[in-house]
């Protein structure tokens, strides 16, 4: 017996076919060619495109570890945020590029995760507006830095602006490659030098951390 159709069996085939064939695969007749249907009658369960589009970002967002976790602080609230983003893009490098466009700009995090984010960053001494800038350079991080090691723009090849030799440290750096695992890395980098940041204007703004708050977290 096949699947019923309806809008998560839709979104489940869109990602399927993405993931195997890029985004530039994605049309509402491929997806209704891969489930057997015409495109015209994906219609009666989704608005159009869009809604196809955004159903596939909510689809892969509640298959991530839940973010965030009862017991977390506001640190690790955020960091889970940025390194589940990170999964999300890991597993579909195409998302990146799907998700964040000069004229999309989709957010994956849930409203119980972003309400308890903002709402630990306020119990630890920000205030909202301050609250809401750190959560939302949080949630940058991760889209940085996959735009320059799982998206289509990392398959290509770099070229540099200045011709000159470079030194030893800069031939160094230019010669790893951005791929995932030096993602991760970098990711991990940025956030927790990030979250050192709003630790140490915490202290300077109240005089002490919350209690519990831990100290940085080297990277497993």
């Amino acid at each position: 017996m096949g699947r019923t159709l309806d809008a998560a069996a839709i979104a489940d085939a869109a990602i399927a076919l993405v993931d195997a064939h890029g985004v530039d695969a994605l049309s509402m007749r491929r997806v209704g060619t891969e489930l057997g249907v015409s495109g015209m009658a994906l219609y009666r369960h989704l608005s159009d495109r869009d809604d196809l589009l955004r159903r596939m970002v909510a689809r892969i967002a509640s298959e991530l570890p839940p973010v965030p976790a009862v017991d977390a602080d506001w640190r690790e609230t955020l960091r889970r945020l940025g390194l589940t983003a990170w999964i999300a893009f890991e597993r579909h490098p195409w998302l990146v590029d799907l998700a964040v466009s000069p004229t999309r700009l989709m957010d994956a995090t849930s409203t119980v995760g972003t309400e308890t984010a903002l709402q630990r960053l306020i119990d630890a001494g920000c205030s909202p507006d301050h609250a809401e800038e750190i959560f939302v350079a949080v949630a940058a991080q991760p889209i940085g830095i996959a735009r320059i090691a799982l998206s289509r723009a990392a398959e290509r090849a770099v070229h540099y602006a200045d011709a000159t030799a470079p030194g030893p440290l800069t031939a160094a750096f230019r010669a790893q490659a951005f791929d995932a695992a030096r993602g991760r890395r970098l990711l991990e980098t940025a956030l927790d030098a990030l979250l050192d940041g709003v630790a140490a204007s915490l202290t300077r703004t109240s005089g002490a951390i919350t209690p519990g708050t831990p100290q940085r977290k080297e990277s497993k």
